[in-house]
């Protein structure tokens, strides 16, 4: 493998020579680099600069990255310098080409060209079968081609890389990678972004999908998890502040009013989900679903459409279950055995007209009483559709006297007295116990009036 020298001066801000400055050389994975003085013998990493400001090493030929530290600082960081020529060493090698369609292979110090070989693939995709595959670092075992088995149509592949990890290969519950693409953001200003890419559409009524991902199993497989998509952030224990503009996942429109969702959970050849979204892993005080600060939104949610075999909202029974209202709003909720409705405090539950202007019925609490109050105009309580309660009626005046809620027989009529011409001593007197009789039934009938009267006062029912 080459090696070439790398030789630099290190100088300050006045563009003095910085003598005794540290100069750490790193290896494109993180590793500190192996230098030497002549291509044979090693020295230290980091260097040291001398009286002028100077040094130099021999290293394999590569991209590298030198981090400055003088005066007890790192003072910059330095990536893809070159040590060489990198790109002397990539080839075509028209042998490996005529052997086995090798595509662009290289060595960047320490790799072989096997280790980087792509070569052609099928060339002829069988619809609903096999891909085909124009440079491909493929597997015996599992080809890369079989992909083509996913789709009913034809399908191609540009560059693709089939991996096998067989029993032994990784620890359980630790990861085996087809492609791993690590990106350090060591100081830049700018976002580092570790995987990207774009898709195009070039034709009318074209598509294009920017991400594909699909988890399978084999046939008759048993026990397997599937995951289709997993996005794991992991900040160092030690990291404070945090900026609040991290995503866990983010989805941004730009330039355009998009006329489709944001993300989208469906099913194909009646496949489904156990669930939608299930939400795990936050903070007590979040919620599971929140508008972002300053956004809007025509609603949080929308059940208008669609079909729910149960209902559109469930929810368990509890208080901290139910609805609740911010501040000192109030809850809904069943608490097993019936549904329950908290008054907000200071408040009322109020039942508005279709413009909310005119409050028609509310019910609140005096004094720790429930008072349900017909507010409008005419308000009036019906049963079964027929009013039973209206507006009280007014011009009613209570009744003195004394009133008498005991019970009473009712009154019956006498057998009729008859009278000579002369009055006889029994005659009259068989009138006079008739009369007392009357009275006596009258006084409860006037008593008993004033009861109800008074009743119907104290109610609200009439009044003065």
């Amino acid at each position: 493998m080459t090696t070439a020298v790398r030789s630099n001066q290190i100088v300050d801000e006045l563009n003095r020579p910085v003598q005794g400055a540290s100069v750490y050389v790193y290896a494109l994975d993180g590793s500190l680099a192996s230098l030497t003085s002549d291509g044979t013998t090693s020295i230290p990493n980091p260097l040291t600069t001398d009286a002028f400001g100077n040094y130099s090493y021999y290293a394999l030929v590569g991209y590298y990255r030198e981090d400055v530290w003088f005066n007890g600082a790192k003072r910059w960081s330095e990536n893809n310098v070159a040590v060489g020529s990198p790109g002397s060493d990539l080839a075509l090698r028209s042998d490996l080409a005529a052997s086995t369609g090798a595509a662009l292979v290289g060595d960047f110090g320490g790799g072989t060209v096997q280790d980087a070989i792509f070569t052609k693939g099928l060339a002829t995709a069988v619809a609903g079968v096999k891909a085909a595959v124009r440079w491909v670092r493929n597997n015996a075992t599992f080809p890369l081609e079989n992909v083509g088995s996913l789709w009913t149509g034809k399908s191609i592949v540009d560059h693709g890389i089939a991996a096998r990890f067989a029993l032994g290969d990784t620890d359980a519950g630790n990861p085996g990678f087809a492609l791993l693409v690590t990106a350090e953001n060591d100081g830049t200003a700018g976002e580092v972004v570790a995987l990207g890419g774009k898709a195009t559409v070039h034709a009318n009524n074209g598509t294009v999908i920017a991400g594909n991902i699909v988890a399978t199993t084999i046939a008759a497989i048993d026990g397997a998890k599937i995951i289709g998509l997993e996005l794991d952030i992991e900040a160092d224990p030690t990291a404070t502040n945090l900026s609040t503009g991290g995503r866990g996942l983010d989805v941004v429109a730009l330039n355009l009013a998009y006329p489709f969702p944001a993300i989208h959970v469906g099913g194909i050849s009646g496949g489904t989900f156990a669930n939608g979204i299930e939400l795990g892993g936050l903070a007590t005080t979040a919620a599971g679903l929140a508008l972002a600060s300053g956004g809007t939104a025509d609603s949080l949610t929308n059940s208008s459409v669609g079909t729910f075999t149960t209902a559109a909202h469930i929810m368990a029974a509890g208080k901290t279950n139910g609805i609740k209202w911010d501040g000192t709003g109030g809850w809904e909720y069943y608490n097993g055995d019936n549904q329950r409705y908290v008054l907000p405090t200071c408040g009322s539950l109020l039942f508005r007209d279709a413009t909310d202007a005119t409050t028609l019925v509310s019910i609140e609490s005096n004094a720790g009483a429930g008072v349900v109050n017909a507010q409008a105009a005419g308000g009036e309580f019906h049963v079964n559709g027929t009013k039973v309660v209206g507006a009280r009626q007014t011009g009613w005046a209570a009744d003195t006297g004394t009133a008498e809620k005991t019970a009473h027989a009712t009154y019956t009529a006498g057998t009729t007295l008859t009278f000579s011409a002369t009055y006889t001593q029994s005659e009259l007197t068989a009138l006079a116990t008739r009369l007392a009789s009357v009275e006596t039934a009258l006084q409860a009938v006037t008593r008993g009036q004033k009861a109800i009267k008074d009743l119907l006062i104290a109610h609200g029912l009439g009044g003065a």
